[in-house]
């Protein structure tokens, strides 16, 4: 009897001693997710921002919204009524190459002759175009990229005579006048990353606008 509580004694001292050990262990080595997480470093940011990274790209989406600086038909005296602005959706297929599609409308006004060069007066044009995309990227550094594309589309024109002028035989120049239907062009332009959705850019096309300032979101 005296020897099987000796046992039990002797099974408890170890077990209390075994368990003090764990307990200092642990403390000397606490565990993973019990540690601080330690904030991404700037190169790390850096990176998340490189979509030339083949190894981490993924494709994704995105909208972007442009607005016209220097309308195509300011050389021709147009006032502007309603700047150039645009909204578009694209597709990353690859760190080098994107598709999209855009859409916008300006309106301006002319002092111009109008129609058959008859009479003078001040016409409104008011010009819609639609566009679908195709551009090859090329990194500046890991926050920048330049891009450079064609695109294909279709404008359409609508003009309002809004007042009447004295008729004459010599006109000196004619309204502007956009051609309608179906068009080709290019573009060209620089992009740079504000964070991993937002970027600004800065491109140069023709059509709306020759010259657009926009900004770019990353839906996924």
């Amino acid at each position: 009897m005296i020897r099987h509580i000796f046992t039990l004694a002797l099974i408890f001292v170890t077990t209390l001693s075994l368990s003090a050990q764990v307990t200092t262990t642990s403390k000397e080595f606490p565990s993973r997710s019990s540690q601080p997480r330690t904030k991404l470093s700037k190169k790390a940011k850096e990176r998340k921002l490189d979509v030339f990274n083949t190894r981490r790209f993924k494709s994704f989406l995105y909208a972007e919204a442009n607005y016209g600086v220097m309308g195509s038909f300011s050389k021709d005296e147009a006032y502007t009524v309603a700047a150039p602005v645009s909204l578009g959706l694209g597709y990353r297929i690859s760190p080098t190459w994107s598709v999209g599609v855009r859409a916008g409308q300006s309106v301006y006004n002319s002092d111009m002759y109008y129609y058959d060069r008859t009479f003078e007066t001040r016409a409104e044009t008011r010009l819609q175009i639609a566009t679908a995309n195709v551009n090859a990227h090329f990194p500046l550094g890991l926050r920048g990229e330049a891009y450079g594309g064609f695109a294909a589309g279709y404008q359409n024109t609508d003009i309002t005579a809004l007042e009447d002028g004295p008729k004459t035989d010599q006109p000196d120049r004619t309204v502007v006048r956009p051609q309608e239907g179906f068009f080709f062009t290019g573009q060209i332009g620089a992009r740079y990353s504000l964070s991993s959705a937002f970027s600004i850019q800065g491109e140069l096309t023709s059509g709306l606008s020759t010259l657009n300032v926009g900004i770019r979101y990353r839906l996924r």
